[in-house]
């Protein structure tokens, strides 16, 4: 029987057929209020009956008034609810959006019309997992609906509500929770205290505080939620079902398990009665239950629950994404609990492909620094593949000879899953040939590593006990040689490795010289040596008779010069890695191998840019994109001395490349953004001898990371405003206002050129190839930058260099480059011929001198 609403609309449709005719305007404005009716209380099995119904009024009103009538639009946008309500997204999206077009093109695009249609095609978007689609026109609709924000107070507290839901699901939970709690504001004013609106706020706002601190006391919002709905819809109603599943989140997470398992069975008994026994909210229910019993140590009965859950789930299309995902690894992680390790590696990699998928898929369109804080909190199966994978390794029973293949199939996954969020800037930003994630893997890779060389893949990741103790974070490598099977080589603890990589840079930062009696070099080579032994020495057995490594390194990992560790030839002398083979370079991801084969037209000339004066007057804003200055106490300090030699190297190099081919050389004043912006695409060389800046241990990022304490910094900066270089009038940045350059090139500005004709980028500079360190994404700053921007290989330092020094080296490098030799043979004969010079003039030969400068991308 059809609820009353439906049946008085109904009556209306049949009196205006009568009066005016079944094809009269009338009689489709008729429609349109049933189609209302049905929204609220419409039933799936008669959505062919609405489509047929609303379709026709939509045909009557496009033949009465035309394409481009409001009142069209306003047919369009009620069809596109109706869609919407029965979750027929994707027949829902493209109606609303012809009513957005009308009301855009009749209206204008600043008129409140105009913004009801963008509201109703950003939650289309947002269902349909366009999220950077959704998050751009809820901020649209607020634009214009803020400004008469008494007359919108309702609208504006649903699309408030909405986008900071989108903002928490992409990883910003502060930004969300600030929305969030906005909108619950204008909610309880505009509805009333007790309304559904209201209480979907505050079951919201109570799940956002537990992901941000699972300690927080939430459960008086999800009780409030509660009593609210139980009054306004009933005591079994699904919404009711929502807080249940809230507060047992919350009592689980409080160790108060029995209390939480009985909400779950609760609120799964409210969705099996309401949605059948194969609804995607079902399996929901089952997984925390399932998640409840491997928690209390009840395995037996968790693995079934967590069976039925991905049987749903796998049905159901709702659930396909991260919610299947989620429970795959789950399930993968109770497997290897229970000791199931093949099980539990099969499940594993089954949920990172379905975890990756969805991202990229959700991902598109996002900024690089949302797109970064996304990848941060996605679900990832690779902690629990590698954990079986170290189990694997260390059981006897891999002498079955199966080892390798299963080193093989979680490092074709881990290929896929690294640097995913860099590979999709790369690609959308400039790169035609730059590798798709997803499709290139193990094989890929190996079919473009040379003979001669070996590719070394280090991960950090979490180590999963079987007794679901904390995490212990750990590192491990994966080697790979030509014809050679892909080995596994445990590195230990990450705690020890990051202690020892931190020691280490301090010694390599430090100039000796400060330190008389060579007490600084012996106190490099101690601390050298232990880095060398945990994380090269396990691995270099295995790379006889190398000639390249390729690292792919991980974590702190990234901050490593492996060509200056000392080695133990003889403990009398200072020898380094360098002066051994294998030779090193550097690459951000294994796919980086496929990818090098650039297919872009070759950029020609040098442009080198060296003793920038950086109190100079700032210059006009160029027409390329222009960073605002992060929000950051320490970027407001720094200063910049003058950098003397520069200007001597920037000479030097137009010395050597003037007679083979044309050279630019910026100078002074003329040595700023606006220049280096408008000339340094085209370019096939690129030399900057400038200072470089990174404030990635001084300012709060938006990944979360906290900053030093007394800082005066806004959180949630965009951590590629944090890193850049410094160019002409930096020291004059605050002059600039809004329509000049701030002297101050950031590596977010770097990333927005086309740079994709650079063979060489060569960052001569302090720490150009710092920034903050992201698992799995690398080093987020000029090295990304310049990939970003299309640039094939990039020489960067990881430390302060001598002046002096880096103009040397600097000589070797051209020299080797102009004889023809390849990006990492040039960069390894500049650190032979340095360390030649400094022995035979019986110098220190401690890497301060030379060993900062890497060389990272394209190695040919």
């Amino acid at each position: 029987v059809e609820a009353e609403p439906v049946l008085l609309a109904k009556q209306r449709l049949v009196q205006a057929e009568r009066r005016h005719g079944r094809d009269s305007a009338q009689s489709a404005e008729a429609i349109d209020d049933l189609m209302v009716a049905w929204h609220d209380f419409g039933t799936v099995e008669r959505l062919a009956e609405y489509r047929r119904l609303a379709e026709r009024a939509i045909s009557i009103k496009r033949r009465l008034f035309g394409g481009n009538s409001p009142r069209l639009a306003v047919s369009l946008g009620k069809y596109a609810e109706l869609l919407w309500g029965f979750e027929q997204y994707r027949d829902a999206q493209p109606v609303a959006e012809q009513a957005l077009a009308i009301r855009s093109k009749t209206f204008g695009p600043q008129h409140e019309l105009t913004a009801s249609s963008l509201y109703q095609v950003a939650e289309m978007r947002r269902m349909m997992g366009d999220y950077a689609g959704s998050i751009r026109m809820h901020e649209q609709a607020l634009e214009i609906w803020n400004r008469t924000p008494g007359a919108h107070a309702v609208s504006i507290g649903d699309s408030l509500y909405y986008l900071g839901m989108l903002r928490c699901t992409i990883g910003d939970l502060s930004g969300g929770r600030t929305l969030i709690e906005r909108a619950l504001h204008l909610r309880e004013r505009a509805h009333g205290p007790d309304s559904d609106e209201v209480a979907g706020n505050l079951n919201m706002l109570g799940r956002l505080m537990l992901r941000i601190d699972p300690r927080a006391e939430a459960m008086p919002l999800f009780e409030r939620a509660q009593k609210i709905w139980e009054k306004t819809l009933s005591r079994n109603h699904p919404r009711v079902a929502d807080s249940l599943e809230s507060q047992g989140l919350a009592l689980a997470g409080a160790g108060r398990n029995a209390e939480a398992a009985t909400l779950f069975r609760r609120a799964l008994k409210i969705r099996t009665e309401e949605f059948g026994s194969d609804h995607y909210l079902v399996a929901r229910s089952l997984a925390d239950l399932a998640r409840l019993a491997a928690g209390t140590g009840d395995r037996n009965e968790a693995e079934r629950l967590f069976a039925e859950a991905i049987r749903i789930q796998k049905r159901d299309p709702e659930a396909r994404g991260p919610e299947l995902a989620r429970t795959l690894v789950e399930d993968a992680r109770l497997r290897l609990a229970m000791g199931g390790v093949s099980r539990s590696l099969d499940l594993a990699l089954q949920g990172e492909a379905l975890a990756r998928e969805d991202f990229q898929k959700k991902s598109r369109g996002l900024t690089e620094s949302e797109a970064l804080q996304y990848e941060a909190t996605r679900g990832t199966g690779l902690d629990v593949a590698l954990t079986d994978l170290d189990s694997w390794e260390r059981d006897a029973s891999a002498s079955d000879g199966s080892g390798p293949q299963v080193a093989a199939r979680v490092w074709d996954e881990l290929i896929q899953s690294r640097a995913i969020v860099l590979d999709a800037m790369a690609a959308r930003n400039r790169q035609p040939v730059a590798a798709t994630v997803g499709s290139t893997g193990l094989r890929e890779v190996l079919a473009n590593l040379p003979d001669s060389g070996a590719l070394v893949g280090y991960v950090r990741y979490d180590h999963l006990s079987a007794s679901f103790e904390k995490p212990e974070p750990r590192y491990m490598a994966l080697v790979l040689t030509p014809g050679v099977q892909p080995a596994v080589v445990p590195i230990g603890r990450a705690d020890r490795i990051d202690r020892l990589v931190e020691a280490w840079r301090t010694e390599a930062g430090t100039d000796p010289r400060l330190d008389p009696g060579r007490r600084g070099e012996t106190r490099y080579l101690e601390a050298g040596r232990l880095l060398r032994r945990a994380i090269w020495d396990p691995i270099a057995a295995r790379l006889k008779d190398r000639r390249y490594a390729f690292i792919v390194p991980d974590g702190v990992i990234n901050l490593v010069s492996f060509a200056s560790l000392p080695t133990d030839m003889d403990m009398e002398k200072d020898r380094y890695l360098i002066e051994t083979t294998p030779w090193f370079h550097y690459l951000s991801a294994e796919r980086d191998l496929v990818s090098q084969r650039r297919g872009q037209a070759r950029g020609t000339g040098v442009l080198a840019l060296g003793g920038a004066d950086f109190d100079a007057a700032p210059t006009m804003t160029s027409t390329v994109h222009r960073s605002l200055a992060p929000a950051c106490a320490t970027f407001d300090s720094l200063r910049f001395d003058p950098l003397s030699g520069s200007r001597r190297e920037a000479e030097e190099v137009e010395a050597f490349w003037t007679p083979r081919t044309k050279v630019l050389t910026l100078s002074g004043a003329a040595a700023g953004e606006s220049a280096f912006k408008r000339l340094a695409p085209g370019r096939r060389i690129l030399h900057l001898a400038t200072h470089g800046f990174s404030l990635e241990d001084r300012c709060a990022s938006s990944l979360g990371r906290t900053s030093q304490a007394g800082l005066d910094e806004k959180l949630g900066e965009n951590p590629l405003l944090l890193s850049g270089l410094a160019l002409a009038g930096a020291n004059r940045r605050k002059e600039a206002g809004d329509t000049a350059e701030d002297g101050m090139l950031t590596a977010e500005e770097i990333g927005s050129l086309d740079l994709s004709g650079v063979e060489w980028a060569v960052l001569s500079g302090c720490e150009t190839g710092m920034g903050h360190v992201m698992r799995g994404e690398g080093v987020l700053g000029m090295r990304r930058a310049f990939q970003v921007a299309g640039a094939g290989s990039l020489i960067m330092s990881l430390w302060p260099v001598d002046d002096g020094a880096a103009r040397i080296w600097m000589r070797h490098l051209y020299g080797a480059r102009l004889a023809g030799r390849s990006t990492i043979d040039s960069a390894a004969s500049a650190d032979h011929e340095m360390l030649e010079e400094l022995r035979r003039d019986g110098r220190s030969t401690h890497p301060y001198f030379w060993g900062a400068f890497v060389a990272a991308g394209d190695w040919h």
